[in-house]
């Protein structure tokens, strides 16, 4: 058990157990618009089925506080389901993912007063010139759409409801 702390100060004891498909429909309640922004929209019970993960994080009377989902294959679409190594290889060489050492995030939710608190960290605008190369190596519509610093506008536009969230891989 640990004790997470909301931004506005609210404290609740949790622990993480495995998914259950009697989650679902606090599952379902927990999903927003940007969590659809995000993930799009969800067959949450054909999800469940496919996991490799799911975890649910819940507080000490087992009220449903968060949950996310991860499968073997990356949810965006810069590659078919079966050939995103390629990709990753192309990205960096030295990073040696495989289907049996890497899962992707394809659900998060989270009740909303704690929903800021589970990001590792928000992204800054000056990690800008960071993160510009990894948009840049598969697509540059983005860029030739909304222009050179689409994404430090994107970054600085954060506010409540909108959050940009950035991962890091540690080697």
């Amino acid at each position: 058990m640990s004790t997470l702390t909301s931004p506005r100060g609210k404290v609740e004891v949790v622990h993480c157990r495995r998914t259950e498909s009697q989650d679902i429909n606090c599952i379902k309640s927990l999903i927003r618009k940007f969590t659809e922004k995000l993930f799009g929209r969800l067959n949450i019970i054909y999800l469940l089925e496919k996991a490799n993960l799911a975890i649910t994080l819940c507080n000490d009377k087992e009220e449903i506080m968060a949950q996310a989902t991860f499968l073997d294959y990356p949810n965006w679409n810069v590659a078919k389901q079966d050939d995103w190594v390629s990709v990753f290889r192309e990205l960096d060489n030295e990073i040696p993912c495989t289907p049996l050492n890497t899962l992707f995030m394809h659900l998060f939710a989270a009740v909303d007063e704690f929903s800021v608190g589970c990001c590792k960290e928000i992204i800054r605008v000056e990690d800008h010139d960071d993160l510009m190369p990894v948009f840049m190596h598969h697509d540059t519509l983005l860029k030739q759409t909304y222009g050179e610093y689409f994404l430090a506008e994107l970054i600085e536009a954060q506010d409540e409801e909108n959050h940009a969230v950035v991962c890091e891989v540690g080697v």
